[in-house]
């Protein structure tokens, strides 16, 4: 739970807090999320490229950064200056 939203991974969603509006998530952003919430520490691209996609390689991919950015439109108020998915000393981290 945040501020703003609580979040569901069994349901893939977050609910508003001040309007009960779901905000649906694909199943590549629920994993992020999900991912991301037990890393405690944050995890950097490559962690989250293993784990979340599977890949054991390091790649040069826009993959996770078109999906960073997608969920970011969803959940943030302002997408430009997030505050619950944000990236810090090359580390990715959920606030909530």
């Amino acid at each position: 739970k945040s501020d703003i939203y609580e979040y569901s991974f069994n349901e893939s969603l977050f609910k508003s807090k001040f309007n009960q509006k779901k905000i649906d998530l694909t199943e590549m952003e629920n994993k992020l999320v999900n991912f991301l919430l037990t890393s405690k520490k944050g995890a950097s691209k490559k962690d989250i490229l293993s784990v979340v996609w599977g890949y054991s390689l390091e790649l040069e991919t826009h993959a996770l950064e078109s999906l960073i950015y997608r969920l970011r439109k969803k959940i943030e108020l302002d997408p430009q200056e997030p505050k619950i998915l944000i990236y810090e000393n090359k580390k990715y981290f959920m606030k909530l």
